[in-house]
């Protein structure tokens, strides 16, 4: 079995409730003049292929790995690809953020491995830099794993998925400071996707 030294992880099995159509394939106009324009989906592959990690993997059924324990949230694909693909660490990216750069991307992992940490933005979980240490493993053994052998239909139906926050106090971590651009900005309503389009719009034309 390979074990990847780091692994690209692209988080697209959201529902897109609402922007009301799959953010994955929404059209991202490219400020590449001389590119075409490409969806979510392949923009996000493509800035993680210019850090030169060789393999990403999309969570979410419809274009990639099917979550183990289905409702978990981005933690439940996050889980399904550790179990799935072992490596000793993982980019994540999730699927909402048009502006995002490799200058954004690049900085996380760099001082994720220097500091062999969890390294994210202050104020905002994804992207994430997610060493897999005894500490990961260890909250998803106590969060994830009696689930498996569980039948959904038998769950609890109070049962709340634990979130990145969460995984994040019980691990040892890095916030560091936000760009100072607009790279982290979420598009997840038609009104916020509009809006990246405009900001791309600004990029290409100074570039022109």
């Amino acid at each position: 079995m390979v074990h990847h030294s780091c692994l690209g992880v692209i988080l697209a099995g959201g529902a897109s409730t609402r922007m009301g159509r799959d953010k994955a394939l929404l059209s991202r106009l490219n400020t590449d003049k001389t590119a075409p324009d490409e969806t979510m989906l392949s923009f996000s592959k493509g800035l993680l292929q210019k850090l030169a990690i060789k393999t990403t993997v999309i969570s979410g059924e419809k274009f990639g790995l099917k979550d183990k324990i289905p409702h978990m949230g981005p933690l439940g694909g996050i889980y399904s690809v550790i179990k799935k693909h072992p490596a000793k660490a993982l980019l994540i990216t999730p699927i909402d953020l048009p502006l995002l750069t490799v200058t954004a991307l690049a900085q996380l992992k760099n001082i994720g491995e220097l500091s062999n940490k969890a390294c994210f933005y202050q104020n905002q979980f994804l992207p994430l830099y997610l060493p897999i240490n005894g500490f990961v493993e260890q909250f998803f053994a106590e969060h994830f794993t009696h689930l498996t052998s569980t039948d959904s239909a038998n769950r609890p139906s109070n049962l709340k998925a634990p979130s990145i926050r969460s995984l994040l106090t019980c691990i040892p971590n890095h916030a560091i400071a936000c760009p100072t651009d607009k790279s982290l900005y979420n598009a997840n309503t038609p009104e916020q996707w509009r809006y990246a389009q405009l900001q791309l719009t600004g990029i290409k034309r100074k570039y022109v």
